[in-house]
């Protein structure tokens, strides 16, 4: 989580210790009256309570500053060429604008919805999404506004959100060399690699052709996907001084996309697609060496780890072309999960 700025941590400092200088103004002078009263004998009893209360005030305080104050959020999507990253975080944020989520509210900046809109554009004209060009490093940026579970004595201030500024880096899958050793781009960083090493969140995104051997095979094969990944989170525990014995506080959403493809070939009114998709994903990492292995190797580095599957167009059928109307099924859970285990929200 990104840590507030020195004015933001002063800030709260600040508003936390006038609270704590004004209950012990309030204490002393209730020790006073006490002393001058035939209650006396219990100002022990007393001074305790005061300062269990000043202390508790004091720290709610802290907290609903902290989580009224803005800062930034930085999920890097990271995959091989082809996997479908940009088709992800276009349909991600086309979903989050028009379907309404209970636990938090989304704002896209223009510039990112421009993007977006112009990739939806294309799809309804038949055009699928034109690969990112390499060494560059496209932003898609968002306000977001979400509470905070209420715990202890925030549940005496129910009212403001946290709010934040949610940022998804998507490069051309190529860059992923930069978090390779020995590999040429290697030695070659770009602001994608500092992106990818310091962010709040990473998205590792592998396609579900490569892992089930189903429909068109576009990808390098699977192993060569989960050794890059692998080599990413080995890489940005290395960028963050992370020993064995420690965890990336980060958390690492491990991202199936184009689940879509193979599993529905005929429409069924009474099957849950997210459902299916989720219990298939859960199946594959189970099942499959690959994917059983890139698991471990998260869970042992990393403090928060989970694999979703996704599809960010829906069913297709039998047509190789994208439909005029996408239907993603799960894309906003890797988000959800994220600022739910991370940012604690409702």
């Amino acid at each position: 989580m990104s840590r507030p700025s020195p004015q933001q941590t002063s800030r709260g400092a600040a508003i936390s210790a006038a609270v704590v200088a004004a209950g012990a103004l309030g204490a002393s002078v209730g020790v006073g009256l006490l002393f001058s009263s035939s209650l006396h004998k219990y100002w022990p009893i007393f001074v305790a309570v005061a300062g269990a209360l000043i202390s508790a005030v004091g720290a709610a305080t802290a907290r609903l500053v902290k989580i009224t104050i803005p800062h930034r959020i930085r999920v890097a999507i990271i995959g091989s060429p082809g996997v479908g990253k940009t088709m992800y975080v276009t349909s991600l944020f086309d979903r989050l604008q028009t379907v309404p989520e209970p636990s938090f509210r989304f704002s896209p900046s223009s510039e990112t919805l421009g993007r977006v809109f112009d990739a939806l554009n294309g799809l309804r004209r038949g055009e699928w999404i034109q690969r990112t060009a390499r060494d560059y490093l496209y932003l898609y940026s968002a306000k977001i506004s979400l509470m905070a579970p209420p715990q202890a004595l925030l549940r005496l201030f129910p009212g403001r959100p946290a709010e934040y500024e949610l940022e998804f880096a998507d490069a051309a899958g190529e860059q992923i060399g930069e978090m390779v050793p020995g590999s040429v781009q290697w030695q070659a960083k770009t602001s994608y690699f500092s992106y990818a090493t310091d962010s709040e969140a990473l998205f590792l995104v592998i396609d579900f052709p490569a892992a089930t051997g189903i429909g068109p095979q576009i990808t390098p094969p699977l192993s060569e996907q989960v050794n890059d990944l692998i080599f990413v989170l080995q890489t940005v525990c290395e960028a963050r001084d992370i020993g064995p014995s420690q965890l990336l506080e980060s958390p690492v959403a491990i991202i199936l996309t184009k689940c879509d493809i193979g599993l529905f070939p005929d429409p069924d009114p009474d099957r849950n697609d997210g459902e299916f998709i989720n219990h298939v994903t859960s199946q594959l990492f189970n099942d499959n060496e690959d994917l059983s292995r890139l698991m471990a190797v998260a869970r042992s580095r990393c403090r928060w780890v989970a694999s979703f599957g996704v599809s960010s167009l829906g069913p297709l059928g039998a047509s190789d072309k994208p439909p005029q109307r996408i239907s993603p099924i799960n894309v906003t859970q890797p988000l959800e999960w994220m600022l739910r285990v991370r940012y604690r929200m409702r």
